[in-house]
Parts: C-alpha cells; structure tokens; sequence
C-alpha cells in the first residue's frame, strides 16, 4: 500500500511539473511573441528616425544652398551699388553737394553738443537745488520735533 501511495504521489507529482512545464512553455511562447512584437516596432521606430535624419540633412543642404546662393546674390548687389554710387559721385558737383551736406550735419552736430551741455548744466543746477531743498527739508523736521519735544516738556509741567 505504502508503495500505491508513493507511486501515486510521484505520478501526482510528474503531472504537476508537466503541467508546470506547459504553463512555463505557454508563457515563453507569449514572451517570445512579445518580444518579436516589441522588435518589429523598434525597428519601425528606428527606420522612422533614420528618414527623419534624411529629411533634416536635406533641409539642411538645401539652407545651406540657400544661404550661399543669397550670400553670393547680396554681394553681387553691394557690388553693383557700390559701382552705381562711384559713378554718381565722380561728378564734381555730387560731391561738392555731399561736401556741404557733411559740413550742415558737422554744424547740427555741434548745435546739438552744445544743447546737450547747456542741458546737463541746467540738470546739475536743478539736481543741486534739489538737494539743498532736502536738507533744509531736514534741518526743518529737526526744528519741528524738537519744538514738539519743547512744546510736550511745557505741556507736562
């Protein structure tokens, strides 16, 4: 009987690690589908960035282009106004109208220089009296409090 039991007990046992085994076999199967699943969308994931690298070096390209074409076309036009303003100038009397017209800015210049000085003093003078009026201002509180503090003594006796 001893050895029914044991018998029982072990073929219990045998059917308890196959299931078991089935069990674990079922979840690595799953896993491995997860996994499979989980490296198709990396991969997708990594395709999509490696386009977009394409796309962000091709936008970059094509500022670049960009860039040099509108460098170059700028310098073209700096040259050609430059040239223009030499011919306009070769003239004697353009330049002797830039002559005067640099010599009324020259005068503007110091008629401004000028204004500004007289204004700076005026602000130093104002600045000054200002601060003569603050101390005044402070002389007359002293006299106020202690006049208040005389007034309160007399008050009191």
């Amino acid at each position: 009987a001893a050895q029914s039991d044991l018998a029982a007990e072990l073929q219990k046992a045998k059917d308890e690690a196959a299931t078991i085994e089935r069990e674990l076999s079922a979840s690595l199967h799953a896993a491995e589908v997860a996994r499979d699943q989980l490296q198709s969308q990396i991969d997708a994931l990594a395709a999509k960035v490696e386009e977009k690298d394409r796309e962000v070096t091709d936008v970059a390209n094509a500022a670049q282009a960009t860039k040099a074409d509108l460098t170059a076309q700028l310098k073209a036009a700096r040259e050609e106004a430059a040239s223009n303003l030499k011919a306009k100038l070769s003239g004697g009397e353009a330049a002797d109208r830039l002559q005067r017209k640099v010599a009324e800015l020259e005068v503007a210049n110091d008629e401004l220089q000028a204004s500004k000085t007289d204004v700076e003093s005026q602000l130093k003078s104002r600045e000054e009296a200002v601060e003569g009026l603050q101390s005044r201002l402070a002389d007359l509180e002293a006299k106020r409090k202690h006049f208040e503090d005389l007034v309160s003594t007399v008050r009191n006796e």
